[in-house]
C-alpha cells in the first residue's frame, strides 16, 4: 500500500491485481470441480479472457502509462 500511495498505479499493478483475481477465481474453481466433479474450467477461462479484455479497454480509455 506504500508504493501505492507514493507512486500511485502502474500498469504492472493493474496486471498483477487482476492475474491475483484470476488466480483466486481459477482456485475456487478447481475446488468446485473437485467438490461436485462439473467441469468448469471453461467458465474460469471466459472470466479471465473477458476481464483482461475490459481491463486493457479501461486502460486505454484512461490513458494509464
Amino acid at each position: 500500500m506504500l508504493c501505492i500511495s507514493r507512486f500511485g498505479y502502474t500498469p504492472l499493478r493493474f496486471e498483477s491485481m487482476w492475474f491475483t483475481v484470476v488466480a483466486f477465481a481459477g482456485a475456487a474453481a478447481s475446488i468446485y470441480n473437485i467438490a461436485t466433479s462439473k467441469k468448469v474450467f471453461k467458465y474460469w477461462l471466459f472470466f479471465g479472457v473477458i476481464t483482461f479484455v475490459i481491463m486493457n479497454v479501461i486502460a486505454g480509455i484512461c490513458s494509464i502509462n
